[in-house]
């Protein structure tokens, strides 16, 4: 799913990088930097379909009338023991719907921490790049999962803190990081819930049941998410978080 006109960039201090736009290719003067990171552990192969609906109608969701539509770009990431990149930033009109159906690849256990810390990089990376062009940019990150991150994660949950620390001195006008966790373990969403308040991620909401009527629900707060984050680029701000 990835075009041969995105540039591959990598990451200090970091294995795994990202790809993004080639600038000569960007028609607008700022962008909304859009991430979603989808964890595809063991435990979430009886609602692949669904996650891969999710994806593709937010996508839809952020296409025209949206009046942000030309200020949009899209990074898709899976991750398991693994990081995988799906596609990298990419203008909306080079998402094909389509390509989202079978997207997801079910293997491994949950490298939570390092899925965040690698979002937060690549934005933050991407988005100086912009900047440096006279590209003004605004951010938002969902990550999405249904566990708590394994013992074998090269990174510790300090990392992820100081990691989005540094969206306060990077040059995104803001940025908003969502953790959606899926799971009717009460220990997986306090573990959840407990992470949001030491990394200061923006938002955390709980999903205890992968049913359709649910999955239909985050679809619609997830892409209102992104429409109010991207009106308010230039405002120096992040959006005010909706409730789920």
């Amino acid at each position: 799913m990835n075009s041969n006109s995105l540039i591959q960039h990598d990451l200090t201090g970091s294995s795994y990088g990202y790809s993004a736009a080639d600038m000569e290719s960007l028609q607008a003067t700022e962008y909304t930097l859009i991430h979603i990171v989808v964890d595809v552990s063991i435990s979430v192969s009886s609602y692949k379909q669904q996650m891969e609906d999710v994806i593709a109608n937010i996508v839809k969701s952020c296409q025209p009338p949206n009046p942000k539509s030309d200020n949009l770009m899209i990074r898709l990431v899976m991750f398991s023991d693994t990081i995988e990149e799906i596609h990298g930033f990419k203008q909306l009109p080079d998402c094909n719907l389509s390509d989202y159906q079978g997207c997801l690849h079910i293997h491994g256990a949950t490298a939570l921490f390092d899925a965040l810390i690698n979002s937060t990089q690549a934005t933050i990376n991407y988005a100086n790049n912009l900047y440096d062009e006279d590209y003004d940019t605004n951010g938002i990150v969902i990550v999405i999962t249904d566990g708590v991150n394994y013992t074998d994660s090269t990174t510790c949950e300090q990392d992820v803190t100081n990691e989005i620390k540094k969206l306060n001195t990077s040059k995104l006008d803001s940025c908003m990081i969502i953790l959606v966790g899926i799971s009717n373990c009460v220990s997986t969403d306090k573990y959840l819930a407990n992470l949001k308040k030491a990394a200061n991620i923006t938002q955390y909401v709980s999903i205890d049941e992968a049913s359709e009527e649910n999955f239909r629900k985050l679809e619609n707060f997830l892409s209102q998410s992104i429409i109010s984050q991207s009106k308010s680029l230039g405002s120096g701000a992040i959006s005010i978080p909706i409730n789920f």
